[in-house]
């Protein structure tokens, strides 16, 4: 997951995914595209119930953006995932794989479950959806073999004429994000360097703005660092144990 990245396009692009195709089919690091639509109502066929949440569909891998209990397929263009909260929701639990679900007009049948609090469904682009899926909301990258940090972002801009603006998976899953190391002594010891990159990953984690992919990440970030914290005052805690047992030998 951490070798991902998202570009959002600009919502006045208007963009295709035949546009975006062709722009950028031939480059390596394109994964995919997406399209996401915000407040759709899903029907739950077998306990007729419906439920409000964010759709998003797309050629990607899913497998390897989200973290999956289930079993996904990408040519299955009949199968869909949906977020653990959306599933409890509608069904009244979190395993309902295999239940018949009513989206944007076509019939899905869930095949997993994403663990998070946000409510929103995947599904795969298709001919069953085109007509609805009709503008891209992002791209995907494959940003292991990249440069430097918005190497592809910037290309992805120039191909497709199109502004938007990127962010990295790892900047949520790790604890110190995505950075590019430093090279020389002196880009070691550039106090701007560091800064902007400090200012950077505190903006991303705490800016407001962000669709309901980012979001799913977003909370991943925070189960983090509250793991870490706690993991850190542990260590803090024994540490002064230690320290204190040592102090009160040395007095007696």
């Amino acid at each position: 997951m951490e070798s991902y990245a998202c570009y959002m396009i600009d919502k006045k692009s208007a963009l295709t995914f035949e546009q975006i195709n062709n722009s950028l089919s031939e480059q390596q690091y394109y994964e995919g595209a997406y399209c996401l639509l915000e407040d759709q109502q899903i029907y739950g066929e077998d306990v007729r119930r419906k439920i409000s949440l964010d759709v998003v569909a797309g050629n990607v891998p899913w497998s390897g953006i989200v973290r999956i209990n289930g079993t996904w397929i990408p040519e299955d263009s009949y199968g869909c995932l949906l977020s653990s909260e959306s599933m409890y929701q509608l069904f009244g639990t979190d395993k309902a794989n295999g239940q018949r679900v009513q989206v944007c007009g076509c019939d899905y049948y869930v095949r997993g479950v994403i663990r998070s609090d946000e409510r929103f469904a995947l599904l795969p682009y298709s001919k069953r959806n085109a007509a609805v899926m009709e503008n891209v909301s992002g791209v995907i990258l494959n940003v292991k073999e990249e440069g430097y940090r918005d190497q592809y972002a910037d290309k992805i801009e120039n191909l497709i004429l199109a502004q938007g603006q990127a962010y990295y998976i790892e900047d949520y899953t790790t604890f110190f994000g995505r950075m590019d190391p430093p090279k020389t002594g002196t880009q070691f010891f550039d106090y701007n360097r560091w800064y902007a990159w400090i200012q950077q990953q505190w903006y991303r984690k705490l800016y407001h703005n962000k669709d309901v992919l980012e979001r799913y990440y977003y909370h991943i970030s925070w189960r983090h660092i509250c793991w870490q914290s706690m993991i850190l005052l542990c260590v803090v805690v024994q540490l002064m144990v230690v320290i204190r047992y040592v102090a009160g030998r040395r007095e007696s």
